[in-house]
């Protein structure tokens, strides 16, 4: 049980991470109107677990590099069931926290989780099938901040504290 305690940890951490969607800057340019086709956006794509992890592993934040954490992503993990059996302090943030990671199976999403080199900072990626998919998660990810930014979790006798906000 020790072994899973960390990839706990990571995937609370992960599912209680708030994330906002792009800057200030408006849809279109301020001249108005279309862009020429030239200027389109090319159609997203869904990116595979490899591909995920290769991003993953090649971000640097505040001079610390990120490993990936084998399972950390996958919602139906053995580190996700013992989360389910997990005391949550404010309660509310469990039922939010499951609800997020069904969705994020339901949405068929491929998610990359890993820790930073100092294990304080973590970090996943996720793609999904539709843009339907990722704005459920978006949304799913900021009421966690707003109602979740500061929550005690334990498990298996282990109490961990965690703070969250949005980036």
């Amino acid at each position: 049980m020790k072994r899973i305690l960390p990839a706990i940890a990571l995937i609370a951490g992960l599912s209680l991470v708030g994330c906002t969607g792009g800057g200030d800057k408006p849809d279109q340019a301020d001249g108005g109107g279309e862009s020429p086709a030239a200027e389109a956006q090319p159609e997203a794509k869904k990116l595979d677990e490899a591909q995920l992890k290769e991003i993953l592993e090649s971000t640097q934040v505040d001079g610390q590099s990120f490993k990936a954490v084998d399972g950390a992503g996958n919602a139906s993990s053995e580190a996700t069931k013992a989360l389910e059996s997990s005391e949550f302090e404010p309660a509310k943030c469990k039922d939010i926290t499951m609800n997020l990671l069904n969705a994020n199976l339901a949405a068929k999403g491929t998610t990359v989780a890993g820790t930073s080199s100092d294990n304080i900072l973590s970090a996943a990626l996720s793609s999904y099938d539709d843009m339907d998919g990722a704005q459920t998660q978006i949304e799913g990810a900021s009421k966690i901040a707003e109602e979740c930014s500061d929550v005690k979790i334990k498990t298996a006798g282990v109490e961990m504290s965690m703070k969250y906000k949005t980036f």
